[in-house]
């Protein structure tokens, strides 16, 4: 006869934070844990910890964020003041043509370096703010304003300075100031889930003074980076080499962010209202295929999910396949991109679809991945659910991904060689149900993308380097 015991407890937290907790119970001189597996179902002996968030009483909502209304600036092509600015780095290129079309294609060595600028800066912001006060609007959302090197400014350089570009620390400091006389508060985009590879961190390139990541891993900054093989194969979002991903949980990393006179208390002290982060209660990141599902799982339980269809492009994750199958939500599969998502949305009349990177398209209201509108659509769910982010995602479970990229010769000769099709037939086989294999050309570079979701870790790597071995023996690899 089998005997279960419910023990309610009542317990006061001490302080606010996210808590992680496991329970333990003792048999036959045995101790046996109790802790989480797929999603919150409890595991003997195995899983993660079980997680409590615990708020402050105290806390409320920023009153700047209550019925207001939220503007988002890319900086660089906002407005131009035609001031000059001083310590420009190397490697720029300076736009004239201010409605020009950014450069987007590969150099020789078939590298898209992002490099030229439009020349927008904190001053012309500053000298918009009458303009977005008439238009009603209380918060600014800027997208990144760190140094960084390339004109997206994802790939931060320095966490401690403005870049050069844009103005200096003393700009932004002025802009918060002024904006307040407007009524107007401004948060920054928090990129702090990977570092730029031209960077003081990490400092591939030798710009910096300081000793980076990729040339000694005697650096105070090696262990906020994973290597594969040191120093040039790391873990990197998307497996953009240029974008280093971080390993956020290493206390030295986070408290460089989120310690004393760390980042996020310094540029609060200079006056920024809060930051923007892509995060869930956890601390992970929550990309596309997240708010695919969430967006997805709200719309299907409203009705308003047309054929109750969802459309993701190849790099969509299995796990969310999986969760979509779970759900009764069907999916198509287009080639990576805004246009062929919105191309299949339109035929089909789909109102929801979009990419992992979080480009994600709502046909009722645009016809392109908008950041702003995304996030008021996840807030709209959120409210609804009435449940922590990592609760609603909690049954998506996101399988290990591996991509790597590689320069060829001729992608078009190395994607159809026999000997690189035979490798790719055998992966697919041997992963059969837990993992799948995606073997594509860059459209932009000579680049074949290599990508396998497995089940774990060691699994995408065996799998990858054996196409990758082959496209050097065939020849495909430049020296």
């Amino acid at each position: 006869m089998l005997y279960i015991l419910f023990i309610y407890v009542k317990i006061s937290a001490k302080y606010s934070g996210v808590h992680y907790y496991y329970f333990s119970y003792t048999s036959n001189g045995t101790r046996f844990f109790i802790k989480k597996k797929d999603g919150h179902i409890g595991h003997i002996n195995d899983g993660d910890l079980f997680q409590l968030t615990v708020h402050s009483n105290h806390y409320e909502t920023p009153d700047f964020l209550k019925g207001g209304i939220m503007y988002q600036i890319f900086p660089d092509r906002f407005c131009k003041s035609g001031k000059l600015h001083q310590n420009i780095p190397s490697g720029r290129v300076i736009r004239d043509d201010w409605g020009g079309v950014p450069y987007y294609k590969p150099d020789e060595n078939g590298h898209v370096w992002n490099n030229d600028y439009f020349g927008g800066d904190l001053e012309g912001i500053r000298s918009k703010l009458g303009y977005l006060s008439d238009l009603g609007v209380t918060c600014i959302y800027l997208n990144p304003i760190f140094e960084s090197h390339e004109n997206h400014r994802y790939n931060t350089a320095d966490y401690m300075k403005v870049d050069p570009l844009l103005g200096t620390n003393e700009d932004f400091k002025k802009l918060c100031e002024d904006a307040k006389e407007y009524g107007i508060s401004i948060i920054l985009d928090g990129v702090f889930s990977h570092t730029g590879a031209d960077s003081v961190y990490f400092n591939k390139f030798s710009r910096y003074d300081s000793i980076g990541a990729y040339n000694s891993k005697e650096s105070p900054y090696y262990p906020w980076y994973t290597f594969y093989n040191y120093p040039n194969e790391y873990e990197a979002w998307w497996g953009i080499d240029t974008l280093p991903n971080v390993v956020e949980t290493n206390p030295d990393y986070t408290k460089f962010i989120c310690g004393d006179g760390g980042v996020l208390d310094y540029w609060i002290e200079q006056g920024a209202a809060g930051f923007r982060l892509d995060v869930d209660d956890n601390g992970k990141v929550i990309d596309g295929d997240h708010i695919l599902y969430l967006c997805g799982k709200y719309l299907k339980e409203q009705g308003k999910l047309k054929d109750d269809t969802v459309v993701t492009t190849v790099m969509s994750n299995m796990g969310l396949y999986k969760a979509f199958d779970k759900l009764g939500i069907h999916y198509e599969q287009t080639a990576v991109g805004d246009k062929y998502v919105c191309e299949n949305m339109m035929a089909n009349s789909y109102v929801i679809g979009g990419e992992q990177s979080g480009h994600i398209i709502f046909k009722e209201h645009a016809v392109t991945g908008d950041g702003i509108l995304t996030s008021l659509m996840i807030m709209e769910a959120w409210l609804h659910y009435g449940k922590p982010m990592s609760m609603l995602t909690g049954d998506l479970v996101i399988y290990p991904q591996l991509l790597e990229n590689v320069k060829v010769k001729d992608k078009v000769a190395a994607r159809e060689d026999e000997d690189v099709q035979k490798a790719a037939k055998e992966v697919t086989e041997s992963l059969g149900d837990a993992g799948r294999l995606l073997l594509r050309e860059s459209g932009t570079e000579p680049l074949i993308r290599v990508m396998v979701e497995a089940e774990t870790d060691e699994m995408c790597r065996e799998n990858v380097d054996k196409i990758v071995k082959v496209l050097h023996e065939k020849g495909h690899v430049p020296d």
